[in-house]
């Protein structure tokens, strides 16, 4: 996210709060500060949690580029939605592999 927005931990929540209730743009914050996203807090002035820009390096381009999928589950008893998610995921993970 931040190769393609490099300061979307600044405007984050400005850009979602055109759209979502507050309290849902702090719970999304919240997830994003979790998932390593240095954001700040609402009342956390921005200079408190920029850092240095992110810089891509041609170390980095070398290892490559690294996707996870997780399959979908299905917990109720129809056998067709099952096989559907199971499908679902191996056409994800084939798509990707090409």
């Amino acid at each position: 996210m931040l190769v393609l927005k490099p300061d979307y931990a600044v405007v984050a929540r400005e850009l979602h709060g055109k759209w979502i209730e507050p309290d849902l743009v702090e719970r999304l914050m919240d997830g994003l500060r979790k998932a390593g996203l240095e954001i700040g807090n609402a009342e956390q002035p921005v200079s408190a949690f920029l850092s240095t820009p992110f810089v891509s390096s041609e170390a980095r381009s070398d290892e490559g580029f690294w996707v996870a999928v997780l399959p979908f589950k299905f917990t109720g008893s129809n056998p067709d939605v099952a096989t559907l998610a199971d499908g679902l995921s191996e056409e994800i993970i084939t798509g990707l592999s090409r």
